[in-house]
């Protein structure tokens, strides 16, 4: 594991890079992200963490149910604010021969980024290179790449506008003193605000998307056990 402090852009400041080999064996892995989930506590800026993750985060990420990943890694993941951040290409970047046509596939191969990221990067990306050779295909990581993009896009939550100060928060962030051309200016009030409500956001009402996600992973395991219809009401509690 290597970590580096990034910065490619003086505004934004700097971002915390990680690169990872993680281990192909199972009873290793808990142990190297737990050190992970205790490294978190200590990072407060924009936060990638990319490479052979030897991971899988859910049943997409393999075509069998070979060397699924613990539900102890999965949890220090979660507890660490990291979220895998999609992905563009073909679906699997390891398998077993070098031809990409092996029976077992897998996403081994991938980018966890934080909130902090998903706030200062949003139209950030992470591509599957075409298979050259090796039983893993190279993955490209673009901070600000809009193309062909699969990963989530930025979102402005109707419930915001509940909040008093969200108004303010819109005026303050468009009140910005810059010159240039009316599009340019255009631009970067819109960026600007973007920005500042996303920070707003986290601060006034946590982690939005994270409490979907989990939200959806509860339902999905409710729906998935209820095999007799005996839960119908907790699972209408949950998606409401």
């Amino acid at each position: 594991m290597i970590h580096a402090l990034v910065n490619n852009d003086p505004v934004l400041g700097d971002w915390f890079l990680s690169c990872v080999y993680g281990s192909p064996y199972i009873d290793e892995q808990p142990e190297k992200w737990k050190y992970i989930k205790n490294l978190s506590s200590s990072v407060f800026i924009p936060w990638v963490l990319i490479g052979d993750l030897n991971i899988t985060m859910n049943s997409s990420d393999r075509n069998t149910n070979v060397n699924s990943t613990p539900s102890e890694v999965l949890d220090y993941i979660r507890q660490s604010d990291l979220q895998d951040m999609g992905f563009i290409g073909n679906q699997f970047t390891r398998t077993r021969n070098s031809h990409g046509t092996g029976k077992i596939k897998s996403r081994l191969d991938k980018a966890l980024v934080n909130s902090d990221w998903l706030i200062n990067y949003p139209d950030s990306t992470l591509k599957h290179l075409t298979r050259l050779g090796p039983d893993h295909v190279l993955i490209m990581l673009s901070l600000y790449s809009t193309v062909g993009r699969t990963s989530r896009s930025w979102k402005f939550f109707e419930h915001w506008l509940s909040n008093d100060s969200c108004e303010n928060e819109i005026k303050n962030a468009w009140s910005s003193n810059i010159s240039g051309s009316h599009a340019y200016i255009l631009t970067d009030k819109q960026a600007n605000t973007r920005n500042l409500l996303s920070k707003w956001s986290k601060i006034t009402f946590g982690h939005i998307q994270n409490k979907i996600s989990e939200l959806q992973q509860d339902l999905s395991i409710l729906q998935k056990v209820d095999i007799q219809g005996n839960l119908t009401s907790q699972v209408l509690l949950l998606e409401n």
